[in-house]
């Protein structure tokens, strides 16, 4: 296409339709012969009544119009239609004429539109080559349907137009060859393999690369029609290959349309900032001259700049004033067969109006200005390769062609080599990706005039400058224009950048904090405090946070809170491994869930482009997602994973409010998570909006403090709670050990004068008083001395009993006046009554805690394993059974103890399921 609009340059503007008469009709059948069928797309909606332009029978819809009459003009789109299809019969005559092609076989032609079977005024002034949509489906039915059967297609279409087209094309194996699609995307052969073409368009960025190494120029800005299917896709191509090849993208602008004022200034801004002066421009012909003319406004022009593209700009104002070079594959004026071909176009033509009303001259070139020789090599060589098809086995006959059961044949490959010498005598080969390879021509355009300053080989390898090239400026100068400042630096966050090495140093910083973590959590396995956070989740959380994901720390921390407050929610502790067990599939479900959204959205997207960017300090590279591939409801799964994600945390934190286990209760945490993560969202969306080359260090410190704060606020306050319990620990041993140690002396020394003294009293102590049980043990202050299993003096001087009957160790917690509760414990529960003073004492081999019992205590059993002893204004103890029956066998093991006591009266309280109290009196 970019070569057929090169004609526009030469063409005058105005005027009105003129009718001509319609083509003639030079195609007859021989009943004797086999017959094959080819198909000819084109933009046949354009040309008013196609029963005027062919036989009978041979399109495949009929429309409706003024009989035998075409409003085709040599410089308009109709026109170029017109003249495709004749170049395509041209080829078609000549197979049918001569004996020694395709013999004893003669070929038929079958049109199809690809712009729809309606036609209009209107349309046909405005047409550019859109997406063919219904168009193009009703186009490939009437392919495939056709019961001429259609072997193989000739098309003459935009790239957009023909990109679904070809594709299913592809897929019902009946090879197309384009005259006129440039785009790089059907140079894919995995998704286009029975698509070629007469177009070299896979390899023109190695040959601009070669007139810029020709130039010695190392930075180029691209402007690129972002909307075109064959601007984007050239210009990505361009990107890429300068990128490899050291070539510096100083500045890259996408616009959509043509170039508005707005669209220019910035342009501008962009170029003369990083001073650039070689621009490519990658768009169809409106828009280069848009690019050209505008930018020429702004004086982005004169001896400063070069601008080179592929498309001849279709003219608006005086673009060519501006310097222009555009790269194309014209062929050899100088050959012979140039001037035959041309001759014999013209003298089959009926259209030789111009628009302005003016007639056809009779020296016009046809190959220079609308590349009709694509087109009937196109033609020539489909035919060839069906002949190289049916001479390669001997039973293959023209029937089995025509019903394409030789098709899966005919891929593109089988077109590369034909040994067919094109219309103009240069031998056609195409490449591995199906594009024909041709020499390309490099031309400037001074004014109006065009003359080629030079020619590269097919191969791309080698450029040869022209007797004309003076260079490439205005007016004749022969100097190139500087390559700008030096190369500007090219912004990147990597390891060898400051930021870089932030961000890596802030990485390994957390990584080391988590290998810590992990080191504590081993060391305080046993530790009550590190143990009631859940061993596993807290290793889950500390490895996610360290190399999985951050959605599974969030399902991980709900779940675990979820797990935690359904067992110790209630009043009374519940132990079920199955809760446990349900919890934790729970978890590994909405991890499994998050892998398979993340997996099918990757796959159905496809991976994140790298999108160049530019500033006053350089080059930049950001990540884009490629939102627009996939269903349209990709977008909310993802945001539907991550709003119940959300929520979840949520419910953990209302339900983390009936823990009453504060070694447990993590609601702090969970509440400063949410804020953490709505914040760093909030924040990560702003940066996504206003990108810059900050944008990538800003989110990353972002997430990291995120994980930090959600490590810390799980793990460090654990840590920091276990640090303060050992220090205290170690204060409270030390305080201890000498407080017991001095009790002991004092015990020991008291139990020796109450045995004096009952000796003195009595000849037999054991007798008539007290009875003293002994036993070899550690003694309260952990030494190995007199340690007193139960005594109890008649006098009532000193009593002491351990309450170890029912349970050998108690668990329990309590909460001292003016102090919150304490955590679980457990210990020896233990009696003790000196000169009329008691006191409960729990001891363990880590803590001793005392409370003194006065005259009245209240005892309530909550008849579900769990025993509150209430003593007025000091303290509150719980204690915590494994059943009911085990609670009566404790308080009555209690009762026996002060009723052997006698010193203290007790009050007993039950709270049964009606909530009636007793009062029992001891």
């Amino acid at each position: 296409m970019k070569i057929l609009l090169l004609s526009l340059a030469f063409a005058g503007v105005g005027a009105y339709a003129q009718a001509v008469p319609a083509i003639p009709d030079t195609e007859y059948t021989d009943e004797r012969l086999g017959k094959l069928t080819v198909g000819l797309v084109n933009m046949y909606c354009l040309l008013p009544n196609i029963t005027c332009l062919t036989e009978s029978g041979s399109s495949s819809q009929q429309l409706a119009h003024h009989p035998c009459t075409t409003s085709a003009r040599i410089d308009t789109l109709p026109g170029f239609s017109y003249f495709f299809d004749l170049a395509a019969r041209l080829a078609i005559e000549r197979v049918n004429s001569d004996s020694s092609m395709l013999p004893g076989i003669h070929v038929g032609y079958r049109r199809f539109s690809n712009c729809g079977n309606t036609w209009s005024k209107e349309l046909e002034n405005s047409y550019s080559g859109d997406s063919a949509g219904y168009a193009g489906s009703e186009m490939v039915r009437e392919i495939l349907e056709d019961p001429a059967g259609v072997v193989g297609t000739i098309g003459f279409e935009f790239s957009r137009t023909v990109t679904v087209a070809a594709e299913v094309l592809s897929y019902y194996k009946i090879p197309h060859c384009s005259s006129s699609a440039g785009s790089p995307r059907f140079s894919n052969k995995n998704k286009y393999p029975y698509f070629w073409r007469m177009i070299s368009s896979a390899e023109v960025c190695d040959h601009v690369h070669l007139l810029l190494v020709h130039w010695g120029v190392k930075r180029v800005a691209m402007i690129r029609e972002r909307n075109d299917e064959l601007g984007f896709n050239v210009g990505a191509d361009i990107l890429e290959t300068f990128r490899a090849k050291g070539i510096q993208i100083s500045a890259k602008i996408d616009i959509s349309g043509n170039l508005d004022d707005e669209d220019a200034v910035y342009a501008k801004n962009l170029i003369v900032n990083t001073q650039t002066h070689y621009i490519f421009v990658s768009g169809q012909a409106d828009f280069t001259a848009s690019v050209l003319y505008r930018l020429g406004k702004l004086n982005v022009t004169g001896s400063e700049y070069v601008f080179i593209g592929f498309t001849a700009p279709l003219p608006y104002g005086n673009p060519f004033e501006e310097g222009y070079v555009m790269v194309s594959t014209l062929p050899d004026s100088t050959n012979p067969r140039y001037k035959e071909f041309n001759k014999l176009i013209l003298s089959r033509t009926q259209v030789n109006t111009w628009s302005n009303g003016s007639l056809l001259s009779p020296d016009f070139d046809f190959v220079m200005s609308y590349g009709l020789d694509t087109a009937y090599d196109c033609t020539m060589a489909m035919l060839k390769g069906i002949e190289k098809l049916m001479k390669s086995n001997p039973e293959f006959n023209a029937s089995m062609v025509s019903k394409r059961m030789l098709n899966e044949q005919m891929n593109y490959s089988y077109f590369q080599d034909l040994d067919y010498t094109g219309v103009l005598g240069e031998r056609l080969r195409l490449d591995s990706k199906g594009d024909v390879k041709m020499r390309y021509h490099f031309l400037r355009y001074i004014n109006a005039s065009v003359v080629i300053i030079g020619t590269s080989d097919p191969d791309a390898k080698r450029f040869e400058a022209s007797k004309e090239y003076i260079g490439v400026l205005i007016g004749g100068f022969s100097a190139l224009p500087p390559d700008g400042s030096p190369i500007s630096s090219v912004f990147a966050t990597d390891r060898h950048s400051t930021l870089g090495q932030i961000i890596i140093a802030l990485t390994g910083l957390g990584v080391v904090f988590g290998v810590l973590s992990l080191v504590f959590i081993y060391r305080f396995r046993k530790n009550k405090i590190v143990r009631s956070s859940s061993i596993p989740e807290l290793v889950t959380i500390i490895l996610a946070l360290t190399g999985v994901g951050f959605t599974v720390v969030i399902s991980t921390i709900i779940c675990k809170n979820l797990m935690v407050a359904k067992l110790f929610g209630g009043f009374h502790i519940q132990f079920p491994k199955s809760v446990t067990r349900i919890h934790r599939m729970i978890n590994c479900a909405i991890i499994l869930m998050g892998i398979i959204v993340v997996i099918t959205i990757q796959r159905l997207r496809g991976p994140p482009s790298v999108s160049e960017k530019y500033s006053v300090s350089g080059t930049y590279f950001i990540c884009v997602e490629n939102t627009k591939r996939g269903p349209w409801f990709l977008p909310y799964i993802l945001t539907l994973y991550y709003g119940l994600l959300f929520s979840g945390l949520f419910l953990a934190l209302f339900k983390s409010q009936r823990i009453r286990w504060d070694c447990s209760n993590e609601a702090g945490a969970i509440a400063l998570i949410i804020l953490v993560a709505t914040i760093s969202y909030a924040v990560q969306s702003m940066l996504s909006v206003h990108v810059d080359e900050m944008t990538d260090f800003r989110k990353c410190i972002c997430v990291w403090i995120q994980t930090s704060v959600v490590l810390f606020s799980v793990i460090g306050s654990k840590m920091w709670t276990v640090f303060k319990y050992e220090m205290q620990r170690s204060k409270v041993r030390s305080h201890i050990s000498q407080l017991m140690t001095r009790l002991a002396d004092r015990e020991e020394q008291a139990i020796k004068s109450l045995v004096r003294l009952g000796e003195d009293r009595s000849k037999s102590f054991g007798k008539s008083g007290g009875v003293i049980f002994r036993k070899s043990a550690s003694s309260l202050a952990g030494k190995k001395k007199l340690a007193i299993s139960s005594y109890i003096d008649r006098k009532e001087v000193l009593m002491f009993t351990v309450l170890s009957k029912t349970v050998s160790k108690c668990i329990y917690k309590y909460q001292r006046e003016k102090s919150s509760k304490s955590m679980w414990c457990t210990g020896e529960c233990q009696v003790f009554s000196v000169c009329d003073r008691m006191w409960f004492l729990f001891q363990s081999e880590e803590t001793t805690n005392p409370f003194r019992i006065l005259d009245n205590i209240e005892i309530q059993d909550r008849n579900d394993g769990y025993l509150v002893i209430l003593q007025e204004s000091l303290h509150t103890i719980w204690l915590e059974f494994e059943s009911v029956a085990k609670v009566s066998l404790f308080v009555k093991e209690l009762q026996n103890a002060l009723a052997d006591l006698k010193t203290v009266q007790s009050r007993y309280v039950r709270q049964d399921s009606v909530n009636m109290i007793r009062s029992v009196d001891m």
